[in-house]
């Protein structure tokens, strides 16, 4: 049973801007085709290293989701007692 593709990284994190910019920011011409080179290392090796390489990318781009959230929610906070400060500063 073939495994269901994921989503690409930026429709699982739309909001994510660092992710959008490392991701669709490549020029075409930029990429070199990589080209094995006969007995220096078998397919099953390189298949397994390319799936190693997303995960890792994957759990990377869900860090960077999780703090730009997180520093969403910061800005959000400080802005709320900012506001709250100067209310205070005003009664008194």
């Amino acid at each position: 049973m073939p495994k269901i593709p994921k989503e690409h990284l930026t429709k699982r994190y739309p909001e994510s801007k660092t992710i959008r910019n490392a991701l669709l920011k490549r020029n075409k011409l930029d990429r070199k085709i990589a080209v094995c080179e006969h007995d220096n290392i078998d397919y099953k090796s390189m298949l397994y290293l390319a799936k190693k390489s997303v995960r890792v990318i994957e759990n990377l781009a869900a860090a960077v989701a999780s703090l730009e959230k997180q520093n969403k929610e910061q800005k959000e906070e400080i802005t709320t007692l900012k506001k709250r400060l100067g209310v205070m500063r005003n009664v008194h």
